[in-house]
């Protein structure tokens, strides 16, 4: 294993470690009309839009080497 892979990987981690601990806080923080879980969903919603680009990106890198 690369170094660098290595490296984004343990960044990658780190970042959704950190989304994911918002989550509580968040549904902690809404406004007491919405249902916490909807609201824990959009934040997971929004942690899959920041990592999807992230993980296509990736995967395109992969395939230019592999060809």
């Amino acid at each position: 294993m690369s170094k660098t892979n290595l490296k984004k990987g343990i960044i990658f981690g780190v970042i959704a470690t950190f989304l994911i601990g918002l989550q509580p806080i968040i549904a902690n923080s809404r406004p007491k009309y919405l249902d916490p879980y909807i609201f824990t969903a959009i934040t997971a919603l929004i942690e899959a839009v920041i990592f999807l680009p992230l993980f296509l990106l990736e995967r395109k890198n992969l395939k230019s080497k592999r060809d």
